[in-house]
């Protein structure tokens, strides 16, 4: 069975700190992190309609899109900044950042990250106040509105996927222990050697003594005498060692609700991989993007009427260029997409005459075309 054993940092728990050393956990919060990494617009809705926020909007409206989708302050890109906030909402179970406006005109100017060790949410009957404390731990701020800080939970009471795992991720952090142990005693498995005839007792303790130094050392062996080895199956502990730690980062993926095959658990064919993913798009990915747009919405934009954030999860979910240009002709075909809207999916230019809604096919356009392309072929 395994033994008790301390960690890195000389303690025989897990912590935050020492659980980000885990392979899974790791692995685990970098996926999150980086499902946060596609682009984030405000739009201005108008009856049916919706078009990206351009210079034609009011200041404070392009100044909260500039912010999200070019650079939320001097610090860092949108994409270091909500990585940022996704990795403290996973690990210690609150995100912060306090929203920097223009006094004269109350335009947010920056979004300042802060850590969660930082912040203290006090509830005054009505809504959440917040205080900030600087490094000396003195209050810097107090008293902030909640319309004035972004503040995002992984769950109730703000309690972390690390907090809820603790217990289960304290077996996955022994196991790797026991590796490294393992690892450091030379990579092998228990090995008898064989002699023809009989050694005393100290002839025996210098034979084991330079096999072990050998072996550990990773050089070839030298066996004299008619000496014979003689190597042990993996035994039951190592066996139960292999079983467990799969078992812990199984429990991984389940606190984090991420697919076992993300965190290499698994090696699913290719439509049990494309069906697995969608279901981690759909129960992961959507809800938390319609977390951030929500409080994006109500802090920055007021919940307007008009004006709102969303999360270009076509990017998520870009397929490959077959895939991708068969579902465009399809659509294009179908008349509820543009070849323009396409194009511009593509990062590619439109063209003039793009933007009609019909079928190339039943349309005098691509007739047009056919004549053209006759034209420049000569006939």
């Amino acid at each position: 069975m395994l033994k008790s054993m301390t960690f890195g940092d000389g303690s025989t728990s897990l912590t935050k700190g020492n659980a980000l050393t885990l392979p899974a956990v790791y692995a685990a919060l970098a996926i999150l992190s980086d499902t946060l990494n596609i682009p984030v617009n405000v739009f201005k809705e108008d009856g049916k309609n919706k078009r990206i926020v351009d210079d034609t909007d009011p200041p404070y409206e392009q100044s909260v899109h500039k912010l999200l989708s070019k650079s939320p302050s001097r610090l860092y890109t949108p994409s270091q900044w909500f990585k940022q906030m996704e990795y403290s909402r996973n690990i210690y179970g609150n995100a912060f950042s306090y929203i920097i406006r223009n006094p004269r005109n109350m335009i947010p100017t920056a979004l300042r990250f802060l850590h969660p060790d930082k912040v203290r949410v006090d509830f005054n009957g009505v809504e959440n106040r917040y205080t900030i404390y600087g490094d000396n731990g003195l209050a810097v701020l107090s008293n902030i509105k909640a319309m004035d800080m972004i503040h995002l939970e992984a769950g109730y009471g703000g309690k972390s996927p690390l907090d809820w795992a603790i217990e289960a991720l304290s077996l996955g952090k022994s196991i790797q222990n026991a590796g490294t142990e393992y690892f450091n005693e030379g990579m092998t498995n228990k090995v008898i050697l064989s002699h023809p005839g009989q050694l005393s007792a100290g002839a025996q303790k210098n034979l084991k003594e330079s096999f072990d130094r050998q072996m550990k050392d990773g050089r070839t062996v030298t066996l004299e005498e008619g000496l014979k080895p003689y190597t042990l199956t993996i035994s039951p502990e190592q066996r139960q060692m292999l079983e467990l730690s799969n078992a812990s980062a199984m429990d991984v993926a389940r606190v984090f609700n991420i697919p076992p095959h993300m965190l290499g658990l698994s090696d699913p064919t290719y439509s049990n991989m494309e069906s697995s993913e969608l279901s981690f798009t759909k129960h992961n990915c959507r809800p938390r993007y319609r977390m951030y747009e929500q409080e994006l919405n109500w802090k920055l934009l007021g919940n307007s009427d008009e004006y709102f954030t969303k999360f270009n999860m076509n990017a998520l979910l870009r397929a490959d260029l077959k895939t991708r240009y068969e579902s465009y002709g399809i659509a294009i075909t179908n008349r509820w997409m543009a070849p323009n809207e396409a194009r511009e999916l593509e990062d590619m230019n439109p063209y003039e005459g793009g933007d009609k809604y019909e079928n190339p096919n039943t349309t005098s356009g691509a007739n047009d075309i056919n004549d053209d392309n006759t034209e420049d072929n000569g006939e």
